[in-house]
């Protein structure tokens, strides 16, 4: 019942209380389906949303959203790496994971992932200044390519037990501001 709050810069984004967590099962998350129609074909798309780990134990744990096109086609993952114990992200399914030199801890963090499928380019942030405009903001990655995905799913898991998070706030839209509307 209790949502994540996220501050910086002066601002705080704007939240509606309650959150999902996952059940820490890896292979267990929740899914999102949009709609084909909901999304278009061209321009930029943003996702954004704050996600909360507990303090970890546990051997390899990740958590994060995963976007896939199919059934079990990985696209895109943002969220806590695996392999290192730092924020970051991975395009498409496969080994190569991109470490932000961000440790990962147990305070709520902002991710926002901004998909231009007519440059085709893919950018992730993480933290990004609720003062500043989408200008200002740097992403921590850039990737040279638009994932096509039909699905959103939110999971976590360890390789030594279950390792549950909190994602709350979990926004698509077509422009900055509707993914990170803010209050003074």
């Amino acid at each position: 019942t209790d949502g994540l709050n996220y501050s910086n810069n002066g601002k705080t984004l704007v939240t509606s209380g309650g959150c999902l967590q996952t059940s820490g099962a890896k292979e267990i998350g929740a899914t999102i389906l949009p709609d084909g129609k909901e999304l278009p074909d061209e321009g930029v798309v943003y996702i954004s949303f704050l996600m909360q780990q507990p303090q970890k134990n546990l051997n390899r744990p990740f958590s994060g959203v995963l976007l896939y096109n199919g059934e079990y086609r990985e696209q895109l993952f943002a969220g806590e790496l695996s392999q290192v114990d730092s924020y970051g992200s991975r395009y498409a399914e496969g080994n190569i994971e991109d470490a932000y030199a961000i440790p990962s801890d147990d305070k709520p963090h902002l991710f926002v992932i901004r998909i231009d499928r007519t440059r085709l380019v893919t950018d992730v942030f993480v933290d990004p200044s609720l003062a500043g405009s989408e200008a200002d903001a740097k992403a921590q990655k850039r990737y040279q390519n638009a994932p096509s995905f039909d699905r959103i799913q939110l999971r976590s898991g360890s390789d030594s037990g279950e390792f549950s998070v909190r994602f709350d706030e979990i926004r698509v839209g077509l422009d900055w501001q509707s993914v990170l509307p803010t209050q003074p």
